[in-house]
């Protein structure tokens, strides 16, 4: 605000005091004055103030105004201008706010993507330990399967031994009977 301004209150003083000037070379010439100067642009009369009798710019009253619209014209760019750098800064408040939010919201996505990170590394390793131990319980069904194969044959073999065995004690228990019987005098007959 301070350099603008500054520029803006030179170049007011610079055009009011060219303004000055010029009312001071009109004074001195006098209102009728008509020449023509070559250096300047020519200034014509200005309208008389038909109750006084001046020309128009010499009227106090006039001059008055002008200070007056030019002051009312300062007054409406300063506060326009204010409002403007009012309203700016609190853009740039704004602004700051948002860009404080935004970066929060970046420290969260990479925590979150540190942390998506990990666990996809450890879904990787469970996956990986899952599929072992799912290839060691396929061995183990297979071996187990295998071992309930040889069960139930092992079961046929075993009963078939039994009934061999069940055989062989009734074919003993005759010849026991057989034996002690007295009244079979040869006992190969028995057998």
């Amino acid at each position: 605000m301070g350099f603008v301004q500054d520029w803006i209150d030179r170049k007011r003083r610079r055009e009011l005091e060219r303004v000055n000037r010029e009312i001071e070379e009109l004074k001195r010439r006098g209102p009728d004055f008509t020449h023509h100067d070559s250096s300047r642009p020519s200034i014509k009369p200005a309208t008389m103030n038909t109750s006084s009798g001046k020309p128009f710019l010499k009227s106090p009253v006039t001059i008055t105004l002008l200070i007056l619209v030019l002051f009312g014209l300062f007054l409406y760019y300063f506060s326009r201008v204010s409002s403007l750098e009012d309203d700016y800064d609190a853009r740039e408040q704004e602004f700051i706010t948002l860009k404080d939010k935004f970066d929060q919201a970046l420290l969260q996505l990479n925590k979150t993507e540190n942390e998506l990170g990990i666990k996809k590394v450890v879904e990787a390793n469970l996956s990986s330990q899952y599929s072992d131990l799912k290839s060691d319980i396929d061995d183990l069904e297979n071996e187990m399967d295998y071992l309930n194969d040889t069960i139930a044959e092992k079961e046929v073999e075993i009963n078939d031994l039994n009934k061999e065995v069940a055989e062989k004690n009734k074919y003993i228990d005759a010849l026991k009977m057989c034996i002690k019987n007295d009244t079979i005098t040869d006992k190969e007959d028995c057998l």
